[in-house]
């Protein structure tokens, strides 16, 4: 059994994603799109470097894009999925790939969540980092240190033990001095209450957009609690929240292992979703990625059902 996961905001990789795409019979006119409610062109993103993908308003619906175009490509050549799953900003991808809205509502709502996102960043400043250990009061200490220093809260649950933390920039700076934390390459509080201006415009958005789980698409996990959808689910409501709510991913890499996933794959740019999905589910679950088209070549190839191999696919 397969599910797919969904990519979180990042530029890494987005570039040469961006370059291949649009070879993909929908990945051109996704793009478009995307890029036009950014206010520019595809051939901007490839300017200097990829120099626009490292405006949030820029990366977020071309991110979209391209993993829709990937989905899309992986489900015409016989890829199907039973579950699908997004982190972050992937979950609005997830969402409709799981037909809960359409791929042009999905990119709309992806370029105005970046733009609002981008301006309650300018509002409260500040900055990410991932910590792990096992040490059960680690993260409660890493909370009591960061704010003697100012605003800090946990943004994400990645594995067991791990968490991201985001805040006031001086907050995190002492985390990662005193306790060896990990900057993220993030451009603001990100999962946070200092997000909290922009859920409200968001809902408004998806107002009358939102559909119910249909027969034969795949179930949608959401990042909030690791739940399954419910067909009377406010998704338009955990949607627009989920930018001021810490995502949950280890529950959610449980409710898929506790569904038999015997694959994933990852759409789009990986990195960050092969390294948490090994480090939640073992190898009892094989691990395949679409970052390029090579890969993508070769995860439409492998056999449609598999058994728990405790394998990866070639990177």
């Amino acid at each position: 059994m397969t599910a797919f996961l969904s990519p979180p905001q990042s530029p890494r990789g987005l570039l040469e994603v961006v370059e291949w795409v649009p070879s993909l019979p929908r990945g051109h006119e996704l793009l478009a799109l995307a890029t036009r409610d950014a206010g520019i062109t595809p051939s901007d993103l490839s300017v200097r470097g990829g120099r626009a993908l490292e405006a949030t308003a820029v990366l977020q619906p071309v991110l979209v894009a391209v993993t829709l175009a990937i989905a899309e490509e992986l489900v015409s050549r016989g890829i199907s999925t039973r579950f699908v799953a997004g982190l972050s900003l992937g979950q609005v991808a997830a969402a409709a790939i799981a037909g809960h809205v359409t791929p042009e509502d999905a990119i709309a709502f992806a370029s105005l969540r970046g733009r609002l996102m981008q301006r309650e960043a300018a509002r409260f400043p500040g900055a990410m980092a991932t910590l792990t250990g096992s040490d059960p009061q680690l993260f409660d200490t890493a909370l009591a240190l960061g704010r003697r220093h100012g605003y800090l809260t946990v943004a994400g649950e990645n594995a067991a033990d791990e968490i991201s933390l985001a805040g006031d920039p001086r907050a995190i700076a002492a985390v990662v001095a005193e306790l060896g934390a990990q900057p993220i390459d993030a451009l603001g509080p990100w999962h946070s209450e200092r997000m909290r201006g922009a859920v409200d415009e968001l809902r408004a958005f998806l107002v009358g957009r939102v559909r119910a789980p249909r027969a034969g698409l795949p179930k949608l996990v959401i990042d909030r609690d690791g739940s399954v959808v419910e067909p009377d689910a406010d998704l338009a409501t955990v949607l627009a929240e989920q930018v001021a709510h810490a995502t949950r991913w280890h529950a959610t890499m449980q409710t898929l292992a506790a569904a038999g996933i015997s694959r994933v794959v990852t759409l789009g740019p990986g990195a960050v979703l092969r390294y948490l999905a090994r480090k939640n589910l073992g190898r009892a679950v094989r691990v395949a990625g679409s970052a390029s088209l090579r890969e993508l070549e070769a995860t439409a190839s492998l056999p449609r059902s598999l058994p728990h191999l405790g394998e990866t696919s070639p990177r």
